[in-house]
Formats: structure tokens, sequence, C-alpha cells
């Protein structure tokens, strides 16, 4: 037991007390008798968030995170947690992406480094602000 990462539950009756350890990935549930005698365990697992197709994929859409509250501190602040270079790759992608739509709107490139810079920045978000607002005609 962690008591930064972990929680624990203990439940009570007249009969037993249950004993409960939840964790990140995993569920650990211990029966007592009165007499805080083991009567048995139960266990389950399951896949973190990271370790599911979501978390996997909000690494490539996300470069990190951002949290105002951790576990391991009181204090409140900005806390900015699992950077990821596969999202820079992304951005890349997308930016590449970008210059290949506006060379087919034969758009001059030169005149939008401002919106490859808005897509790398911001990644989805940008792309998808800059694909729906056209640039002003001379």
């Amino acid at each position: 037991y962690n008591p930064d990462n972990d929680n624990l539950f203990i439940y009570c009756n007249l009969f037993y007390r249950v004993v409960n350890i939840k964790k990140d990935n995993r569920l650990l549930t211990f029966a007592l008798d009165r007499k805080y005698h083991l009567i048995g365990i139960h266990q389950e697992s399951w896949p973190t968030f990271y370790e599911s197709t979501a978390g996997k994929l909000s690494k490539f859409l996300f470069p990190f995170t951002l949290q105002i509250h951790k576990n391991t501190t009181d204090y409140i602040n900005f806390y900015f947690d699992d950077f990821s270079i596969n999202a820079i790759f992304f951005h890349m992608f997308l930016v590449l992406l970008i210059a290949f739509i506006f060379r087919y709107r034969e758009q001059d490139l030169k005149k939008s480094w401002f919106d490859f810079i808005w897509v790398l920045f911001t990644g989805i978000y940008g792309f998808i602000g800059v694909l729906l607002f056209e640039p002003p005609v001379d």
C-alpha cells in the first residue's frame, strides 16, 4: 500500500471486515473475520489509461497533459506531465499535410508561414482552424 498513489477503504459489519486497496490498474480485496484472520483474497486488474487505445491515441494528439492538482502534493498549481515526442512528429505531419493542401489550392506558401507555425504548436486544433478559414484574396 502506497498512500501517495493508492486508495484504502475499510468496511466493517458484525461478522466481517473488508479491506480494499485500489490502485490505478488493480483492486485488491481482503476479507477478514472478527479476529482479523484472513478469510479470502480477491484481485482484479485492468489496463491503465496509457495502455488502452484511447491512451495511445492521446499521446499522438496531445504533447502533454496539464493538471491543477497532483496526488503527491497538497499544493494547487499547474503541473505539466507526460510529454510525448510522438505528438511533435504528428504535428509535423500535419504541417506537411497543410503544405500539400495549400499547394493544391494554389496558395502562396511564403505568405502562409503563420499557419504553419500555428499548426505546429496547436496540433489538430490549429489544423482544423486553418482548414476552416480561407485566407483573404489579395
